[in-house]
């Protein structure tokens, strides 16, 4: 719940003269330190369990009995905690990040080519190849 400007200020002035405590901080994630974002040291924290797409696979001892299921593939890239930077993402997977820029220039070659040449259809051929080195290893 959002307070006024006059309630934040009465608070703060209370806190200045330590009559009111501060609250405990909640982060999940250890603190920034005022770094500028990039300058600061980046913690490996852990891997991406982002989804990322699916598979159909045969699950259990009497899979090739059963029907394939569709299994969920998750990115498993190292994300990093990226100090500073106040209003900044401070938590990034390095395999996301790079998955979505490619995506981003794929996007950006097809509305050139759509706005100078007209040409629609989307370029498939390498665009496999090329998405291949952000899936896992045993997706393939």
């Amino acid at each position: 719940m959002k307070k006024s400007k006059l309630q934040r200020k009465f608070l703060n002035q209370m806190r200045s003269m330590a009559d009111v405590p501060w609250p405990a901080r909640k982060y999940r994630y250890p603190p920034t330190f005022a770094n500028a974002v990039g300058s600061g040291p980046s913690t490996l924290i852990g891997t991406c369990k982002r989804p990322v797409g699916a598979v159909k696979m045969r699950r259990g001892r009497l899979g090739r009995l059963r029907p394939k299921q569709d299994v969920e593939v998750r990115c498993g890239g190292s994300v990093y905690l990226r100090r500073g930077g106040l209003g900044k993402r401070r938590v990034v997977c390095v395999d996301c990040r790079d998955r979505r820029r490619a995506k981003a220039k794929q996007a950006r070659v097809e509305r050139q080519l759509q706005s100078r040449f007209g040409i629609t259809r989307p370029i498939v051929e390498e665009r496999a190849s090329r998405f291949k080195r952000f899936m896992r290893k045993g997706s393939r």
